[in-house]
């Protein structure tokens, strides 16, 4: 009998309350208890009588909460009646529906628009109007996206394959199509659509992992054609997408998550010279070096008076590169040096594969202190770090390097200290790097732009004091992401041209 694809059919009716609790856990810090009441209540009228797509909805709804940071209640509102509207497409499709037919809406759109729309005709008669304009914005947007992508596969198909392999072409070609398409929507729409892909590899992971069990140990599975397509869509369409809108935990998670599902072997690898679940002296080197740079950097910090009596709080953690950033840089070094195998480098070869990061709040030292004066502070107390760390860790090797991102932010906004220097642990020496940053720039630099808005401004969606309403579409954020990089860069020349 016809089923759902993996990534649905795990979902099961009696995780629904489990999942929803959580979600509003994660709500918690992020909106008002009627806000998160107003998600919920429209993660069930999406669902109807269908517990399954509650669990699933509410899945859906935390990996916008967690790993977009996009909490605002029209977004999640519009994200769980997007994920339900399409497993009904699903389920109608493959003639497993519980509902014996569609809505009278849904049928007349159908009818006048054709099989094509289905995914914006599911929407019909769904109630999302009663959430909002904004909602139903974004839920329209992000179908008809959708319903390019469906367009968009069919001509990647090839040979009578599920999938053909995507080319460097295929997919710019597709990644300038999203982008076009949804011009004149709303950003969010697109967010929505990556996230999708996000919780379609997790979903068949899970589903590997459960097949794995069964098989029995020692046994391995070979890449399904769904798993191949997802990792493909999400290494080549969203995850540069992502990166394009200043998202950089989706992006990470995105490539993280097609790395293990599409190359399990060389994931795993990585993943153990990185300091895994693993003894190897790779892994206890790596582990060693970062505790004791974290180490040394908290001390240097926390006994430097001047920079303490100028913070409000600081925070010094340990990060590896991920697995797949690796990955890459050794394919790049191995191009870029001619006769050197990937396979012969080693994670001593790459100078910013552990990193200790500084993330710092200044205080404000007067009440009236403004925001311009509070950032302009931040900046030069990142200096005053960069400084401690060069007179603790000297460039004495020949790759050792200073990379500011500050004074001149990334195009999607990132900035950044970067300082590597390297440190001898057992006769070997063993590369590692600094970041240094604002709180406000950690934001930026985790969640794009985007969150530094919803940080920052007070006129929220629907809001009853919001006198002009916020042009979201999608090529007004790459405009502001653009003019955000402009505004900062303008700040510090202005801030340079100072006479001490």
């Amino acid at each position: 009998p016809p089923t759902l694809p993996p990534w649905l059919a795990l979902n099961q009716a009696r995780a629904a309350p489990i999942k929803l609790r959580k979600l509003q856990k994660d709500l918690t810090a992020h909106l008002c208890q009627k806000d998160i009441y107003q998600v919920i209540n429209a993660i069930y009228l999406a669902a109807g009588d269908d517990t399954k797509k509650v669990a699933g909805a509410a899945d859906f709804c935390s990996i916008l909460v967690n790993s977009l940071e996009m909490t605002d209640a029209p977004t999640l509102c519009a994200a769980a009646f997007h994920y339900s509207s399409l497993v009904s497409v699903r389920e109608r499709e493959l003639g497993i529906s519980t509902a014996e037919s569609c809505s009278v809406e849904e049928g007349e759109c159908l009818k006048a628009a054709g099989s094509d729309a289905k995914y914006l005709c599911s929407l019909a008669g769904s109630g999302i109007e009663e959430f909002g304009t904004h909602a139903v914005k974004i839920a329209l947007d992000a179908a008809r996206l959708k319903s390019m992508e469906t367009l968009a596969a069919k001509v990647v198909r090839k040979n009578g394959k599920l999938l053909g392999r995507l080319s460097s072409a295929d997919a710019r070609n597709l990644r300038s199509l999203l982008l076009t398409v949804n011009e004149e929507g709303d950003w969010r729409a697109l967010a929505i659509r990556s996230a999708a892909c996000l919780y379609r590899l997790e979903g068949l992971e899970a589903y590997r992992a459960l097949a794995s069990a069964a098989d029995g140990p020692g046994r391995r599975r070979a890449a399904s054609p769904e798993e191949s397509r997802a990792s493909q869509e999400a290494l080549h369409i969203y995850a540069p997408l992502a990166a394009r809108l200043g998202m950089f935990r989706l992006k990470t998670e995105l490539e993280d998550a097609a790395f293990r599902t599409q190359y399990p072997r060389s994931h795993a690898k990585i993943a153990a010279l990185c300091g895994g679940a693993n003894t190897n002296s790779v892994g206890e080197g790596m582990r060693s070096v970062l505790d004791d740079i974290s180490h040394q950097m908290k001390r240097l910090v926390q006994e430097d008076c001047s920079f303490m009596e100028n913070i409000e709080n600081v925070s010094v953690t340990a990060r590896v590169k991920e697995p797949y950033s690796v990955w890459r840089k050794m394919l790049k070094i191995s191009k870029d040096a001619d006769g050197v195998n990937a396979r012969d480098l080693s994670v001593l070869d790459i100078p910013d594969a552990v990193a200790t990061r500084v993330v710092f709040k200044a205080r404000k030292l007067t009440s009236d202190e403004s925001d311009a004066t509070t950032q302009r502070r931040e900046r030069e107390l990142c200096y005053h770090l960069f400084d401690l760390c060069a007179q603790h860790w000297p460039m004495t090797s020949a790759d050792s390097r200073f990379k500011d991102y500050v004074k001149h932010p990334k195009e999607n906004g990132y900035q950044s200290l970067h300082y590597s220097s390297r440190k001898r642990w057992r006769g070997t020496e063993w590369p590692f790097e600094v970041q240094i940053r604002s709180s406000e720039m950690h934001r930026v630099a985790e969640y794009g732009v985007a969150a530094h808005w919803s940080y920052k401004r007070s006129d929220l969606d629907d809001a009853q004091h919001t006198a002009i309403p916020l042009d979201r579409t999608s090529e007004a954020y790459l405009k502001s992401v653009q003019a955000w990089r402009t505004k900062q860069a303008t700040r510090q020349r202005s801030h340079d041209a100072v006479p001490a």
